[in-house]
């Protein structure tokens, strides 16, 4: 799941790579700037109220006191970044001004330290910079001869774009905190741009655009609010609950550029050369670097056995000085955006929310014990999930270890509760709150841990 969500943001900047096709089309037509958006940003937030209408209505419900961040998102990720990436695509060669796009992870990872005290690493430091160089290498500012045209607005634009790109990241993030879906967020983010916009947008060159080739260029619309809005914002929207803000914007940054080089030959001819396919590679290489887990921190390295191949031990031959061996399980839904708890009805942590687990027996092999548990708390059956094992604590001053095991469902299934009352908790809660949770903060650790690194490793196959 954790390698899916690296490809959502890249797949977001091909998308978005693809806006300059029909910003050219709109724009030889005589479309002005702000019509371009409302009539892609129309369709995209009608298209988006159709499916959420029909999916699940429970999505349309917002708190009136968050209204604010949709507007922010609106006003800055929609109107902001499209106004100025327009200018710029309409001044400047298609891989510039996605060029100048891709610097927003600058300015992503100062606002993520600032408002949501992400950590700037070196590694992404260093893959930001890698990134912006093959970018500036396929937009070809550096061909020999000055062989590209530069006008002052049209790089102020593109600038300004990135700006705009990296609040609508901090946004939609804010967003993701206050546990609202991924639709929820996209459909009003476009949705109150488009209300905006509207009475500045010129209605009679659409309906002109439209009688001209009625099925051809309706089609041309659809596609234009599919491509450069819909899909897009919500890859890049979904794949913020996963992965830390400054990461995804240098993967969609990075699939930026090199996806308008290729639009750019495809449909306008801009022919690319040797430094800006050399840019392309330089490109690949920083989004590899980026996505390829640290050594040190991988969760499948667990002992020295498990990295040679050597015959997994029992909980209870691994457990120090024969310490009490319990476990403690994360059971994702299916969607991986709910996850499933117990609520205490008696010490400790009473009348607070935990994970489901238990006592591993002694020499018990800890996956069996964590099916077992399972089953017993939640009805919940090996068959119906597979289980990972992520990590371990040890506590020394209380002669005992606790396991940790996560899992998403296979399908959708009846809960059956042991003792403690089950429910789902929506997976953007904040799971530090040591008032709500139980373990003195150590599941806010836990998720974090999943959403950083994944979950875990496999239980070993043995032969019987």
């Amino acid at each position: 799941m954790k390698k899916l969500m690296l490809l959502l943001p890249v797949l977001a900047g091909v998308m978005w790579g693809s806006a300059g096709i029909f910003v050219r089309t709109y724009d030889a037509f005589g479309f002005d700037n702000i019509t371009m958006i409302v009539i892609r940003t129309l369709t995209a937030a009608v298209l988006l109220f159709a499916g959420i209408f029909v999916f699940d209505k429970s999505m349309l419900k917002i708190k009136p006191a968050d209204i604010w961040v949709f507007a922010a998102c609106g006003v800055f990720g929609v109107i902001g970044l499209n106004l100025c990436y327009n200018v710029a695509i309409a001044q400047l060669k298609l891989s510039l001004a996605a060029v100048l796009l891709s610097t927003s992870p600058v300015f992503v990872m100062i606002l993520a330290s600032i408002v949501l005290k992400e950590k700037i690493t070196l590694k992404k430091v260093g893959c930001t910079a890698l990134a912006v160089l093959g970018c500036v290498l396929v937009s070809g500012a550096l061909e020999p001869g000055g062989g590209i045209t530069l006008s002052v607005i049209g790089v102020l634009a593109g600038v300004t774009s990135a700006v705009f790109y990296a609040v609508y990241s901090i946004f939609s993030k804010i967003a993701m905190k206050k546990k609202y879906n991924v639709f929820t967020i996209t459909f009003y983010s476009i949705a109150i741009s488009t209300v905006m916009l509207m009475p500045f947008a010129d209605w009679h060159i659409m309906g002109e655009f439209i009688g001209a080739a009625p099925v051809g260029n309706s089609v041309f619309v659809l596609l234009n609010a599919f491509c450069a809005s819909v899909f897009p914002y919500i890859l890049y929207t979904w794949s913020l609950s996963y992965v830390d803000t400054g990461k995804v914007s240098i993967l969609a940054s990075g699939g930026e550029p090199s996806a308008a080089m290729i639009f750019g030959l495809l449909f306008f001819h801009e022919m690319p050369t040797v430094i800006s396919v050399c840019g392309l590679a330089v490109t690949i290489l920083a989004l590899w670097l980026l996505c390829r887990p640290d050594r040190s921190s991988r969760p499948d390295r667990i002992s020295e056995a498990d990295r040679t191949g050597g015959p997994q031990k029992s909980a209870s031959e691994r457990a120090p000085g024969g310490m009490q061996g319990y476990n403690c399980i994360m059971v994702y839904s299916r969607d991986g955006q709910r996850l499933l708890f117990c609520k205490r009805l008696k010490d400790p942590y009473e009348g607070k929310y935990n994970l489901v687990g238990g006592k591993i027996e002694p020499g018990e092999d800890g996956f069996d014990a964590a099916y077992r548990e399972l089953c017993e708390e939640t009805g919940i059956t090996r068959s119906q999930i597979e289980l990972r094992h992520m990590m371990d604590f040890t506590y020394y001053n209380q002669n005992c270890y606790v396991e940790i095991y996560t899992g998403r469902l296979r399908d959708e299934v009846e809960l059956r509760q042991e003792t403690h009352p089950l429910c789902w908790l929506e997976e953007g809660e904040d799971f530090f709150d040591m008032k709500k949770f139980a373990g003195e903060g150590n599941i806010g650790h836990m998720v974090e841990q999943v959403k950083q690194y994944g979950e875990g490793r496999k239980a070993e196959i043995r032969n019987t």
